[in-house]
């Protein structure tokens, strides 16, 4: 393997002489911008972020969901699907809003990026934000249909419902949070054939035409196409 040398100035030759001489350190192309970085330091404090950015929006939404429960005059809350507030629901709902706007808050104080104008900055903020919190609604709406079929009946009284929402609520913010934290182009390709490949094994999943795949497979790429999903 050829070795390939890079001139730096002393000035930052000093800085990284604070690291060990066996810390290997990576070099990678960002925003036009080349970033010298410890991928051990630099994973270690993604992670405390993200635990130290969950903490309060976890805790807010077991007293917002407490408060509710307690509100509804209620003994039991269901876990899931109920014609009153479920559990469940309510995880959605406040992991969704917090995970939107912490997702927000995050990536702007992550990327800042001068060279670029404050609208452009605004709208790819703002597009990841809708997307990665909508992949997380719809996640969340799968996963508890599964538990719902799964543990069918079950309830809990307003102190334990809203502390399993304290619990899920951290839980999603914390990845949504690490999401923001680790934005890249080749995440963000693996995202989108992820959820590309997701939603097509959901749509088969819940067709409710008996061995549709038989008949419809036929037909990919013809004329008659159109007809037959």
């Amino acid at each position: 393997m050829t070795k390939n040398y890079l001139e730096i100035p002393e000035e930052l030759y000093n800085k990284l002489s604070d690291y060990a001489e066996n810390d290997q350190l990576s070099i990678r192309l960002e925003n036009q911008q080349i970033l010298l970085e410890n991928p051990k330091i630099n994973h270690t404090n993604k992670q405390n972020l993200a635990l130290h950015y969950f903490i309060v929006p976890s805790l807010a939404s077991g007293i917002i969901a407490l408060l509710i429960f307690l509100s509804t005059n209620h003994p039991q809350i269901a876990f899931t699907g109920s014609r009153h507030l479920s559990v469940a629901s309510l995880i959605i709902i406040l992991s969704t809003l917090f995970g939107f706007f912490g997702f927000i808050w995050t990536y702007l104080r992550k990327s800042c990026d001068l060279s670029k104008s404050k609208f452009k900055i605004f709208r790819e903020t703002l597009t990841l934000s809708v997307a990665y919190t909508s992949i997380s609604f719809a996640v969340q709406i799968i996963f508890w249909y599964i538990i719902g079929k799964t543990f069918s009946g079950v309830t809990f009284d307003p102190f334990t419902a809203g502390f399993l929402v304290l619990v899920f609520v951290g839980i999603i913010f914390y990845f949504l949070i690490s999401a923001a934290l680790s934005v890249t182009l080749p995440n963000l390709i693996l995202l989108l054939f992820t959820t590309f490949i997701g939603g097509i094994l959901v749509s088969m999943a819940t067709n409710n035409q008996k061995d549709w795949w038989q008949h419809n497979f036929s037909f990919l790429g013809t004329g008659e196409a159109t007809q037959h999903w």
